[in-house]
């Protein structure tokens, strides 16, 4: 290593301190100041023969409709051990028809006393209006329901209830790593929220990770709630929790409510910083969106005035889909601005069937308590 002369004792004091100074910063960011869990032998095993291996995997569901039908059948055929369905409990005897696999959680009862209306009140309450209550409350339910689970498998799957599920999906690399996949869509503003609940810097703001499916393994997602500031995160009490929702709603800056939170990107950006060693960042978009614009189920609703797309339609789809290279998963999505397909007219308030179908899955739901 050559010597600096004149005076560069100093300089090359100064030199070694930046050097270590940046050394340093680098090892924080990329987590080796924090407790890491080394390549899981329990991930490389489920990966050892490259198939897609049977794990639980948690939806939650506005409403039951075709499309979840479709995405849950999808995912007891390709994944799922169970597919625990976070819903209305008046809901539960038509999501149980879908499949065996299926088993119904009262969403009431995954955080008691949070509800949606109880998230609209703090959300009202901080300045952020209502209008979003229904969307932040889904975000809280994919953080917390596999809590209710005792015996949850340790890599389970939260998995968007319009994504159908293709056969060439995997979790996992061959290494045991856990893909994780980007959305170079305009991304979620969540910024701020994630900067002022973890206090971590933004590890990539140009990309967003709201792919709508993330694989979850059990000992990251509870150091993602302790660096969320949930203490304790498997016996944190009701009304720790609620305190915990409200601390999250007051770090979403009110200019961004539309999409302030993002379970998808705090979870994946923690594995990237914290874990790099057991992630797989998977280059390219390999989902499809917004299928239930195409001229075939366009097609669908002037012939039955409704956008489930009939049974033909539908597999042809997801044949044409599955033949194209990278993807790997399907999104049809009837209630994201369609207002042709009458997603939330009063018909379909409490489901959205194909209406040869409507009848006998509305004789599956219990009669409304009288007020």
């Amino acid at each position: 290593m050559r010597s600096v002369k004149g005076g560069g004792g100093l300089l090359g004091a100064q030199v070694v301190a930046g050097s270590v100074v940046v050394v340093v910063l680098l090892m924080w960011v990329n987590g080796l100041f924090h407790q890491r869990v080394e390549m899981s032998p329990y991930l490389a095993e489920l990966a050892r023969n490259g198939s897609q291996p049977r794990v639980d995997v948690f939806v939650v569901l506005y409403k039951p409709s075709c499309i979840n039908r479709a995405a849950i059948q999808a995912l007891a055929q390709h994944t799922a051990r169970r597919i625990f369905v976070v819903t209305p409990e008046r809901y539960c005897r038509i999501v149980e028809t879908f499949d065996p696999a299926v088993r119904c959680m009262d969403e009431t009862k995954v955080v008691p006393g949070l509800t949606v209306p109880a998230l609209a009140a703090i959300m009202e309450e901080l300045g952020l209006g209502q209008a979003r209550a229904g969307w932040y409350f889904q975000q809280f339910m994919k953080l917390l329901a596999w809590r209710n689970v005792p015996d949850v498998t340790p890599l389970f799957l939260v998995w968007d209830s319009d994504m159908i599920m293709l056969p060439q999906y995997r979790s996992l690399d061959l290494k045991g790593r856990l893909r994780l996949m980007r959305d170079d869509t305009p991304p979620v503003m969540a910024h701020d929220w994630y900067r002022n609940m973890t206090g971590w810097p933004l590890y990539d703001s140009h990309h967003d990770f709201v792919a709508h499916q993330m694989p979850v393994y059990k000992p990251f997602m509870l150091e993602v709630l302790k660096a969320l500031q949930l203490e304790d995160p498997l016996h944190a009490s009701p009304p720790t929790v609620l305190a915990w929702v409200r601390r999250n709603m007051q770090a979403v800056q009110q200019r961004f409510v539309a999409t302030g939170l993002s379970e998808y990107m705090v979870y994946c950006w923690h594995l990237i910083m914290h874990h790099p060693e057991q992630t797989a960042l998977v280059e390219g978009v390999h989902f499809e969106r917004d299928y239930s614009l195409h001229p075939l189920t366009q097609a669908a609703r002037l012939l039955d005035g409704n956008c489930c797309p009939r049974e033909a339609i539908l597999h042809a789809y997801l044949q044409q889909v599955a033949k194209q290279p990278g993807l790997e998963y399907a999104g049809y999505e009837l209630g994201h601005g369609l207002g042709q397909c009458n997603f939330k007219a009063a018909p379909f308030a409490d489901m959205y069937f194909h209406p040869s179908e409507m009848a006998q899955y509305q004789a599956l739901l219990p009669p409304l308590a009288a007020t």
